[in-house]
């Protein structure tokens, strides 16, 4: 049996970058309404208005993260934010 695939997950700011690995799914708060990314997502850039970024975990763990307007591109199961 095939091992389940996951997201990753990187937000970089002016001062720091988080990465958050091992994700079910981020949505995101795009120009046009929400946007669920999940793995084996085709290849994307996208204008993030201001909203809540929300990580699901593998074990069900969920994250909200508060952002401003920024830039995702989605690219091969990883997720690059920048704020």
């Amino acid at each position: 049996m095939s091992e389940e695939k996951r997201l990753s997950c990187s937000i970089t700011a002016p001062d720091t970058t988080k990465t958050y690995e091992g994700l079910r799914s981020v949505s995101i708060p795009s120009a046009t309404g929400t946007m669920q990314i999940l793995p084996g997502h085709a290849e994307s850039f996208v204008l993030i208005g201001d909203g809540d970024v929300i990580l699901k975990s593998a074990d069900g763990h969920i994250e909200i993260l508060h952002i401003g307007q920024s830039e995702c591109h989605i690219h091969h199961d990883q997720v690059m934010i920048i704020a």
